[in-house]
């Protein structure tokens, strides 16, 4: 783009006026007439935000910023060699797969070309003497480049996980994240994502529900309105626990409990409990290596709008290791949400089959465990978890266990040996034995008529 124009010594003529008409078109590129812009006059210098006319004035009252040399923030980007138009780095390929994404990571690291992981190899025009016999740091540097040209999901035409990465990152200096930033970003995620998907990629099951359309209406008629099924977010749990002991820093911080908790009898740590005490000792095998993992389980539904007009349930399952010092133990970095479950309504008694592949993973930590390699002391070993106890309210309780929290038998520790009597005008059960749980010398101990003689 020409650039002599903001050197002229008039800004008052016609091919001045044209010239910035041409720079804020270029600004303004995808942008609705509301959208405001960096102005860069030298007032400004690209501090403030306005609306194009705003910076239109500007710009022929106070002049252009002559130091601002590449105008990154009104859609130019730079390469290694110099500037480049935004048509020339965005609008050149609608397909981001021809990218050579590795060559790129390469020589922003500075690191000598190796050969891409999906080359053919045994051919002798392409032969390169790094990738016929690579050692092992080469070898993880080319496992890392094959991940980053993998599609961002399967069947993906338009992009790899490191090119939807830098399209985002492009959009966020481009933009500033303000006013159409959110809108720039609804574009890229609609032009990533598989257009019209009814079925999963990977097992086939569709995507709606079957009874939500009238037999005989036609699939996108509009004379029917279809509603997805409810679906759990679930991440893998072994990956996140082996994770912990790729790190030396943590990977000693993991057997704190064993070996840097104080033992007086004061109550300092989840370990102090009479409940890890009580583990261990019925479990002696697991309890044996220090750097088994103890797990604790939180979760709960609540509306994300804010509003009870908007019917919507978010639930959360979370978990935490507990082998952490108790300065790190409930800290933002561990304490991992494991499952997501959205929608419309809370799942009920039905969250366990939801929970169904993390409880598949719990299982398995429990009895097989994960080889796992122990950086601070550089060797492998078996990894084994348990899970501990859960964390909820009481009618969490109810669908997290599968007892039912409401009536005759709501109380899980009475179970039937519970006195409840139905209160015929509160239309509801009363529980009267809950005296016994008082002092000897409460005064309720003795008030047996209150009580219905209980």
């Amino acid at each position: 783009m020409d650039k002599s124009w903001i050197d002229w010594g008039t800004r008052c003529s016609k091919p001045y006026y044209e010239k910035l008409d041409e720079l804020l078109s270029f600004a303004s590129a995808s942008k609705d007439i509301s959208s405001r812009i960096y102005c860069p006059c030298k007032k400004c210098k690209n501090r403030d935000l306005f609306v194009i006319d705003i910076v239109r004035e500007h710009l022929r009252d106070n002049g252009f910023w002559k130091k601002y040399k590449i105008w990154e923030k009104h859609g130019e980007s730079r390469d290694y060699d110099g500037s480049l138009h935004r048509e020339e780095v965005l609008l050149g390929s609608d397909d981001y797969m021809d990218v050579d994404m590795v060559r790129l990571v390469q020589e922003a690291l500075g690191i000598a070309h190796v050969a891409r992981p999906d080359a053919e190899n045994g051919s002798e025009e392409n032969s390169d003497p790094l990738a016929s016999g690579p050692n092992e740091t080469t070898k993880e540097f080319l496992k890392l480049m094959k991940a980053a040209n993998q599609p961002l999901y399967p069947g993906s035409k338009k992009h790899t996980t490191l090119s939807f990465i830098v399209r985002i990152l492009e959009a966020k200096v481009s933009n500033g994240w303000f006013d159409t930033s959110f809108k720039d970003m609804l574009d890229i995620f609609e032009e990533s994502m598989p257009e019209d998907l009814d079925n999963c990629l990977i097992c086939n099951a569709s995507r709606w529900k079957d009874n939500d359309v009238d037999e005989g209406l036609e699939l996108g008629s509009g004379l029917g309105k279809r509603r997805a099924v409810k679906q759990p977010r679930y991440f893998p749990l072994k990956p996140t626990l082996q994770r912990l002991f790729m790190s030396s820093k943590t990977a000693t911080l993991m057997r704190w409990h064993a070996e840097k908790r104080t033992d007086d009898g004061v109550f300092r740590h989840p370990a102090d409990s009479h409940a890890w005490k009580d583990f261990d000792s019925k479990h002696s095998s697991f309890s044996a290596d220090i750097r088994n993992v103890r797990l604790g389980l939180a979760s709960d539904g609540f509306n994300p709008f804010r509003t009870m007009t908007i019917p919507h349930s978010t639930w959360p399952v979370i978990l935490v290791p507990y082998n952490l010092p108790p300065t790190l133990l409930m800290k933002q970095p561990y304490i991992y949400m494991f499952v997501l479950i959205d929608g419309p309504q809370t799942p009920g008694d039905k969250i366990d089959v939801y929970l169904q592949p993390l409880i598949e993973e719990l299982k398995e930590l429990w009895e097989e465990g994960v080889p796992t390699i122990d950086t601070s002391s550089n060797q492998m070993f078996q990894l084994y978890s348990g899970l501990l106890w859960t964390i909820n309210d009481f009618p969490a309780y109810d669908n997290l266990s599968g007892w039912s929290t409401k009536g005759e038998y709501a109380c899980p520790n009475c179970n039937s040996e519970i006195d409840s009597v139905w209160l015929h005008n509160g239309h509801k059960w009363g529980f009267g034995s809950s005296k016994r749980f008082s002092p000897e010398d409460h005064k309720y101990r003795r008030d047996a008529k209150s009580f219905n003689g209980l």
